[in-house]
């Protein structure tokens, strides 16, 4: 074969297995104790230097190194049960003294515990990142996982728990409000309720009629077996004078007491028996009865003999204010006013079904006139009084915050309302931001729906301020029972070179520590891994390795 002659400028092309007849020039094949450098050409390889042998270390394990800064380098060794040690590759210093030699081990505190998620079978399994003071190590055998913020889901009360907004004070208006923790899907989950849509009212005894022969009035108790008209021995209840003249509103309930105000012949009060058989559960009829009067001249006899007698003509008019609650068709009890007595007869009812089985909530309606005074705290007393009569919400579930009530059970349940624009009721969901109420239960959550979509669904907890109920914020949140942080046993963990030229192996879980230097205790925090702040599955999901393997962190 004859000689071939070739000038090859530089070797810096890199190694290659290629036949030879492929290599590109400057590619070789094989190169001991030198290193291609593409500046400077083909240069022999750096001496090394003996320094020390490393104590402690093992067979087998994967080895790594941390290079600081040109005056402090370090070799670090993971062994197979996870242990990690380090040593010095020089002398040490620090504020002025050396704290290492060269070769010597370095001590590194274990800030985990056991730590098993480094144990590993093969040097393949562990994989390094060094970021200025921190190294993550890697275990690429271990199936990350998620996990409960403190080792508990963050559901506190959600869903157990309603907040009761009054939003308006108004004159003859119920507060009313149903509360339930039961689907609604049979006739068994609803309580039925009646309510009085049409009275009737009848003038049955008056001046005209409920005196004795004598013309004196009689008692309460006796005028309905009456029939004569009272004349002057009655004095200022005397017929002329058309005493039963007067305008009253009745709050009935079936046993309640009512007293004749205002009555001339006042005997006391007297029991509303309903329907004369003291039938129970009828409440809160309200009613008005305005009875007019005008004495009427009628002349007897002719001549000189002709005498003229004055005598009370009546008009009667009514209104139904309110129908209450348990009446029902034909009812009917007697009420006196001005010493009149009158019948009220029940002539047309509604029937409704309300889903209710914890509380029916139909506190008495406001006055209908403006000669008492209401308040927010009497609406709210008469309201938590009708809870708790309910018979299941006590007295201790019951929270009075600001203009609303908070409602606390151990199970979930759900409240509503007939009358949105005199309360809010804020029990678990809204539709927008708006309903929100600015006072609240500190730490309440609820979900905001806004739309069909549930892409635009959130959850926000009630901030209050300084920690406390009352006024606050609402500040968005992950969903309640969400796993919303990452389980720190499955996750890369951090050796940090600390501020006393020590090391520390941690996990990433926002906790801190303290280490003693020459200037006094230095306390410091190693990077960590953020919780899911807001959102559930389908607005905020969790990482795409849950569930996976971690090959490899990187930086960019």
């Amino acid at each position: 074969m004859a000689n071939i002659t070739q000038t090859i400028h530089s070797l810096t092309a890199g190694i290659s297995q290629q036949p030879d007849e492929q290599k590109l020039p400057g590619q070789v094949k094989d190169m001991v104790n030198a290193l291609h450098d593409v500046t400077q050409g083909l240069l022999k390889r750096p001496a090394g230097k003996f320094v020390s042998t490393l104590t402690g270390s093992t067979s087998d394990g994967k080895w790594f190194h941390y290079y600081r800064d040109e005056n402090e380098q370090y070799i670090g060794q993971v062994a197979r049960n996870g242990t990690v040690k380090m040593w010095a590759c020089t002398e040490v210093k620090f504020n002025g003294s050396v704290v290492h030699q060269a070769g010597a081990p370095v001590n590194v505190v274990n800030g985990i515990g056991n730590n098993t998620y480094l144990a590993h079978t093969g040097d393949e399994d562990i994989q390094t990142l060094t970021l200025n003071d921190f190294t993550y190590l890697t275990n690429r055998t271990v199936v990350t996982e998620m996990d409960n913020v403190n080792g508990v889901a963050p559901v506190g009360d959600y869903q157990k728990e309603v907040f009761v907004e009054l939003k308006q004070i108004s004159y003859a208006k119920q507060y009313s409000m149903n509360v339930f923790d039961q689907d609604g899907t049979s006739d068994s989950h609803f309580t039925t309720e009646t309510t009085a849509t049409r009275i009737r009212v009848e003038l049955m005894n008056s001046s005209n009629n409920y005196c004795d022969s004598n013309g004196n009035m009689v008692a309460r108790g006796s005028r309905s077996s009456q029939s004569t008209r009272c004349d002057d021995t009655a004095g200022d209840s005397r017929d002329a004078y058309a005493p039963n003249v007067g305008t009253r509103i009745f709050s009935i309930s079936s046993g309640t007491s009512v007293a004749d105000d205002g009555a001339v012949y006042n005997d006391g009060s007297h029991t509303i028996s309903v329907n004369d058989t003291n039938a129970s559960g009828r409440r809160d009829l309200y009613f008005r009865i305005a009875t007019t009067g005008q004495s009427v001249p009628f002349t007897s006899g002719s001549g000189e003999t002709q005498t003229t007698t004055y005598q009370a003509r009546y008009t009667t008019t009514y209104d139904l204010l309110h129908g209450g609650e348990g009446w029902q068709l034909n009812d009917f009890f007697y009420v006196f006013m001005k010493n009149a007595r009158y019948k009220v007869t029940i002539e047309a009812i509604s029937t409704s079904k309300q889903q209710a089985n914890l509380a029916m909530v139909r506190p008495s309606p406001t006055p209908f006139d403006n000669e008492t005074t209401i308040t927010a705290e009497s609406i709210l007393g008469d309201i938590r009084s009708e809870l708790i009569a309910g018979g299941n919400i006590t007295a201790s579930q019951i929270t009075q915050i600001g203009l609303g009530l908070h409602i606390k059970r151990n199970t979930t349940f759900n409240a509503s309302t007939g009358v949105g624009e005199l309360l809010n009721v804020v029990a678990g969901q809204v539709n927008d931001i708006g309903d929100l109420p600015s006072q609240c239960k500190n730490g309440m959550v609820v979900e905001v729906v806004n739309s069909v979509a549930d892409e635009d669904n959130h959850y926000v907890k009630f901030i209050g301020n300084n920690g406390r109920d009352g006024e606050g914020t609402w500040q968005e949140c992950p969903k309640p029972g969400r796993k919303c942080r990452f389980k720190y046993s499955t996750m890369p963990v951090a050796l940090i070179r600390t501020a006393d030229a020590n090391f520390r192996l941690t996990e990433l879980d926002d906790s801190s520590y303290t280490v003693s230097t020459a200037s006094g205790n230095v306390t410091d925090k190693a990077p960590f891994w953020d919780d899911a702040l807001v959102g559930d599955e389908v607005t905020n999901r969790e990482p795409s390795f849950i569930g996976r393997t971690i090959n490899k962190m990187l930086f960019f």
